[in-house]
């Protein structure tokens, strides 16, 4: 009896797993909803459009080396190449393969960002809500989509604007593809901004201004495309935006703005904000630009050049305050400011 009873019990047990296992298998992670629940409500299209935000916060993307590669490829950043674990070496000495990691991944993020733009911009349409609310959102998806393109065609097109228009750009898709759908041909870099400025005019249409600097506003619009036409070498456009995205803003004090940057204050125009997922430690910006105490910043072998020559090699990483410390200003840049201008205090040469 015992053992009909166990026989019972297990084939119970059987077609009871049975009948549910497929609806276990189906079920969706609870931290990773699919689109149809993002895309059911407004709540729902905001966090993913924060998501997307967020990915602008990637260290290999736009949150550190969008941001530091131009610098060091630049005239106002040197890069120290001792105790650094090479750290932007291979960009300082414009040593770039289509395989190098930091041009690798700056792509992948940014094209990363510009697929979830284009998938949001093509569902919002169909969410239930307030519409000057939906508006607003699609407007941040537009501009996030020219930011991360204007970023792209600087670091991968064949040739500048304003030195000629009709070298090869970066491809350009707007729509939601399967695989197969991004073999997608090279723009020309006019055809690059001819799609970022189409992107801003549709956000300059629907976005709202707000005091939350942490998301894109009306000002933060303004200001990428003064960004652009600055670039593109439209004068009258760049400063017209430009006056509009300050407007309203009023400059901190010395005291203010040599106390660092980690607060939002009444200069900020748009201020990606960090999560705690989201922050990258030794792979942050100010990683690479703390100062070591025992490498001073300056001119110390005298040779009137700031350079890796000035760098301590026996100092061993350990000895840092936080980070790689990679990265220190140029002479040229210093120079470029006046004895009485505050900011120069910033660099303790």
């Amino acid at each position: 009896m015992k053992n009909l009873f166990k026989s019972i019990l297990f084939v119970s047990l059987t077609l009871l797993a049975s009948s549910c296992s497929k609806e276990i298998l189906e079920q969706s992670p609870s931290d990773r909803p699919t689109e149809d629940v993002l895309f059911s409500s407004i709540g729902g299209a905001e966090i993913h459009l924060t998501g997307i935000y967020s990915l602008l916060n990637y260290p290999t993307g736009e949150g550190t080396r969008g941001i530091l590669i131009p610098e060091v490829m630049g005239e106002d950043v040197v890069v120290t190449s001792a105790n650094n674990y090479g750290r932007y070496v291979g960009a300082y000495n414009y040593n770039f393969r289509p395989e190098s990691d930091p041009g690798y991944n700056f792509w992948r993020y940014s094209y990363r960002v510009i697929s979830n733009t284009n998938l949001f911009l093509q569902k919002i349409e169909d969410v239930e809500g307030e519409a000057a609310k939906k508006e607003d959102l699609k407007a941040q998806a537009y501009a996030l989509r020219a930011f991360s393109y204007f970023n792209l065609v600087r670091m991968f097109g064949e040739t500048a604007y304003t030195d000629d228009k009709n070298g090869r750009g970066v491809p350009i898709n707007t729509t939601v593809n399967d695989l197969d759908g991004y073999n997608i041909p090279r723009s020309t870099v006019e055809e690059d901004y001819n799609q970022i400025l189409s992107d801003l005019s549709e956000a300059e249409k629907g976005i709202k201004e707000s005091d939350y600097k942490g998301f894109i506003d009306s000002h933060a619009v303004a200001a990428i495309q003064a960004r652009v036409y600055l670039t593109m070498g439209d004068w009258a456009n760049a400063s017209k935006y430009a006056k509009k995205a300050y407007e309203g803003f009023t400059l901190i004090d010395e005291n203010t703005y040599l106390s660092g940057f980690n607060n939002v204050s009444s200069e900020d125009i748009w201020s990606q904000k960090f999560i705690d997922s989201d922050v990258n430690t030794f792979m942050s910006i100010p990683s690479f630009t703390y100062t070591s105490k025992n490498i001073p910043i300056g001119d110390n072998n005298g040779d009137g050049v700031i350079d890796v020559k000035d760098v301590n090699t026996a100092t061993q990483g350990e000895d840092f305050v936080s980070g790689y410390n990679s990265l220190r200003v140029t002479k040229y840049l210093i120079n470029q400011f006046k004895d009485t201008d505050f900011r120069k205090k910033m660099f303790p040469v």
